[in-house]
């Protein structure tokens, strides 16, 4: 399990930390800051397998998307996004850097910001919107892969 992701802030908190859009973004270097407030942007933005819009978002599409907003170009799928990105060890990872899972048992299958406090931003899946998860998930510690950074 990765050592950064091990948050000692109980789970029923996370809620409020999550509707607190300011929580930790003032003491962010301004790159990472904008990465994490341009995400923030498209909370609630429909899935949609393929869509790399705000008409509808998959994980590596809104990833894509959000990095192409601040000017920094990313290969367009979460695999390619890992393969491309410098990696970062899991007790260095930053809000702004990308965190990968493999839900597909194969491979890098998806892609997330961190924004700290063990919480992501991502287009989790069909039928669900852009959102914040949590780490704490079991699903997610199971699935998690690694982490990169296209930021300098």
């Amino acid at each position: 399990m990765p050592v950064a992701f091990l948050s000692c802030i109980p789970s029923s908190t996370f809620q409020s930390y999550w509707l607190d859009e300011d929580y930790g973004i003032e003491d962010l270097e301004p790159g990472r800051k904008d990465i994490i407030l341009t995400a923030r942007k498209y909370l609630g933005v429909r899935y949609r397998r393929g869509g790399r819009s705000p008409e509808g978002f998959d994980c590596s599409g809104f990833v894509s998307y959000v990095f192409g907003e601040r000017g920094i170009s990313l290969p367009r799928s979460a695999h390619n996004q890992y393969k491309k990105g410098k990696k970062v060890s899991d007790d260095s990872v930053m809000p702004g850097d990308l965190i990968f899972f493999n839900i597909n048992g194969r491979s890098i299958s998806h892609v997330a910001i961190y924004v700290g406090k063990d919480r992501f931003i991502h287009a989790p899946s069909n039928g669900k919107k852009v959102s914040y998860a949590s780490m704490e998930d079991e699903y997610w510690r199971r699935t998690y892969v690694g982490c990169a950074t296209y930021i300098e």
